[in-house]
Formats: C-alpha cells, structure tokens, sequence
C-alpha cells in the first residue's frame, strides 16, 4: 500500500508520439501515476514502458484523437475501473490504497470546443 505518491499530469497531444520523452519524465521525476488528457490513443494502441500499466478510454467513434489514459507503476496497489466515455468526455479512471483510504483517480479529457452541460459533468461526477 502507497503511503504517498508522486503524481502529474499531461496533455500529450497523441500519446504514441510521445513515449519515449514520457517514459524519460517518468524515471527522471519518479512519478507514480502520470495523468494523460489528448492521448490519440483506439483500440489497436500498443504502448509498453518499462515498470508502468497504461489503462484508456478511447473516443467512441474509435479513431485517433482526443481521449485519456492513466499510466501506473505496476508496483502500486490498484484496480481500473469502466471508463467514462462520450463524444465530449472521455475518462480513464482508477481506485488506489492510500493508507488507510482507497481513492478514486481520474483522467478526463474534455475539449472546449464540445460544450458540456452542468448535466454532463454531474453524470460523470456519478460515474466516479
């Protein structure tokens, strides 16, 4: 069980294209759980980092844009939950042991050019 954890978060503007200066930051930084906005990411993606599980939620229509995704050291306690998936919010959410709670952790992807409605947000506040 993680008693702390070093987390950030970043909008990769395609995640495949990025790997390798993903990967780096993560060592580098000793990050834990990297959260990730825009990861261009469908069903076919296939990105392995050494030491880290990567969990998506894709757009809908299944092509490469917009999306999110959650990269986790495999050493850390956790389970991955259904995303939350729309054509205007797309999340990758996970559930982690932090002595003594579990919490809920969450990458959402949310463009503005898609307005969402109050409605919209509460839904997926549910969802967590």
């Amino acid at each position: 069980m993680a008693k702390s954890l070093r987390t950030a978060a970043w909008n990769s503007n395609g995640l495949h294209s990025h790997v390798q200066e993903i990967s780096l930051f993560l060592t580098t930084n000793k990050i834990d759980i990297l959260l990730i906005s825009d990861s261009h990411s469908t069903e076919q993606t296939v990105i392995n980092i050494p030491y880290y599980t990567i969990y998506y939620a894709h757009h809908p229509d299944g092509t490469a844009h917009v999306g999110s995704a959650i990269i986790i050291k495999t050493t850390l306690k956790h389970f991955v939950l259904e995303p939350y998936i729309t054509n205007k919010i797309q999340s990758t959410i996970i559930k982690i042991t932090i002595m003594p709670r579990i919490i809920t952790i969450a990458a959402i992807y949310s463009p503005l050019r898609h307005v969402s409605s109050s409605e919209e947000y509460e839904d997926f506040l549910l969802h967590l």
